[in-house]
């Protein structure tokens, strides 16, 4: 995915942002047909590589079909991590991805996700069996989008929504 990393580049991700978007996150991911219609779909987890250089998300073959098929002819991809105790959100974006397999790996990441998901809205009278309806997926329906961020932005709500987190 992109330019090979010579080590010299700097990750968008920080410490924090990868704390964050690996957390108890609503993730929504997006992008659009070559006729500029929008298409997009939750996902059920995600993954930072250690150097933070790469993103995984985790999605439903089923219920993404539509967003998995645009990324798959290349177009580009918008990915919303939003708390929804707190309305914190950040996006990142990139102009290119891959969708492959599901790694086994990944399927230890997914209750984690669940149960941090759970604990956020809990507070809101959501139960773990909602969310786990909400992600509706079992591994054998994932795919993996692996894509490395190129701009991220601060979404919280507030006069900083839109600011560049790259600076």
């Amino acid at each position: 995915i992109g330019a090979m990393n010579t080590g010299r580049e700097k990750a968008i991700l920080n410490d924090m942002y990868t704390a964050f978007i690996q957390g108890g996150v609503s993730i929504v991911a997006a992008s659009r047909t070559a006729a500029n219609f929008p298409v997009s779909a939750r996902v059920s987890g995600c993954r930072v590589s250690p150097d933070r250089h790469y993103v995984d998300l985790f999605v439903s073959k089923r219920s993404g079909a539509p967003l998995l098929a645009v990324l798959m002819e290349g177009a580009p991809l918008a990915v919303c991590f939003t708390q929804p105790s707190t309305h914190q959100c950040i996006q990142l974006k990139s102009s290119f991805s891959v969708v492959q397999e599901l790694d086994p790996k990944a399927e230890k990441i997914l209750p984690r996700y669940v149960n941090s998901l759970a604990a956020d809205v809990a507070g809101f009278g959501y139960s773990e069996a909602f969310v786990r309806a909400l992600l509706g997926t079992t591994p054998d329906d994932l795919v993996t989008i692996r894509f490395k961020p190129e701009a991220a932005f601060q979404q919280t709500p507030g006069p900083l929504a839109g600011t560049s987190l790259n600076t």
